[in-house]
């Protein structure tokens, strides 16, 4: 009977069998599947082999405001990253394993690089996003 389900172990050689049947631009397997930090979910044919995967990755996307009147910008900064080695141990114990953050424009050169400093990488590439609302 075919089924809708969430992903098991051992749809993993499907999974792989059909990443290989798809070009993505020579992306390599995302391995990190097997480990967790994905909600997943399996159609199965008859026989309960997998045919359609969907897989999400469970990420966060970070907004970091402050308030410019309140101490000196070197304060700020180093507040701002105590506070953020405390949010990504909170985000690891939550299973998330990838974050993204969006910077205000008036301050993207400079806070960019403070960004990158702290292991971010700039990406560019299309991206499309759906806000999800519990249906309201």
């Amino acid at each position: 009977m075919e089924t809708i389900r969430v992903y098991e172990a051992r749809d993993l050689t499907d999974i792989k069998r059909m990443f290989e049947q798809r070009s993505y631009n020579g992306e390599n397997f995302p391995f990190e599947i097997t480990a967790g930090g994905f909600v997943s979910m399996v159609q199965t044919d008859e026989s309960n082999q997998a045919k359609i995967v969907m897989l999400a990755r469970l990420s966060a996307e970070i907004l970091s405001f402050n308030d410019p009147s309140w101490r000196g910008p070197a304060d700020r900064l180093g507040l701002g990253a105590r506070l953020y080695r405390t949010l990504e141990k909170d985000l690891i114990n939550r299973g998330i394993q990838q974050t993204w953050i969006r910077i205000p424009e008036d301050i993207a050169v400079s806070y960019g690089r403070r960004v990158l400093a702290a292991g971010f990488e700039k990406e560019e590439w299309p991206v499309y996003v759906k806000e999800l609302n519990n249906g309201t």
